[in-house]
């Protein structure tokens, strides 16, 4: 099997960063605001803000990225955490990793205390089911072309326990 990894990007693995985050957009697995960036060298420092990124590999190889930070909640009311881009190499699908990333995501979002994960994906988006399965669900702001997924965190403590 493989040895896998789950880090915080290194300066010197935007370029492999970048490219995940173009496989997701080309197949319609990117949620949308990764889709709008360009895809060029100009942007890459900007679209691919490596204090943002988690990369998970395979044997040292890059496989699959997340970038996502705080953000407003969807009630506009609570801090959320905002899913800008997760993308998992076709060649790796099925193994897990993109359930390992949004690990990932929910961690640093319960440590910063926000309230709620989001992201918006196209509506057609090759991805929808994945992140229904993750406990994604629409919320209102969800129109016909563009669909905002949310999904509440809950912080578990001794006394909920």
């Amino acid at each position: 099997m493989f040895d896998v990894e789950i880090r915080r990007a290194r300066r010197n693995e935007a370029r492999e960063a970048f490219e995940l985050l173009q496989l997701a957009v080309a197949g319609g697995a990117a949620p949308v605001a990764a889709g709008r960036a360009a895809a060029n060298d100009a942007v890459l420092e900007a679209t691919c803000d490596l204090s943002r990124v988690h990369l998970v590999t395979l044997d040292a190889m890059p496989a699959g990225m997340v970038m996502s930070g705080e953000a407003a909640a969807s009630n506009g009311d609570a801090r959320g955490w905002r899913i800008e881009a997760l993308a998992v190499h076709p060649e790796y699908h099925g193994l897990g990793l993109g359930r390992r990333l949004m690990r990932v995501v929910e961690t640093l979002a319960l440590a910063h205390e926000v309230e709620e994960i989001s992201l918006e994906l196209a509506a057609a988006a090759q991805a929808r089911p994945f992140f229904a399965g993750q406990g994604f669900r629409s919320t209102p702001a969800s129109r016909q072309e563009l669909l905002r997924l949310a999904k509440p965190l809950v912080r578990w403590t001794a006394a909920a326990a």
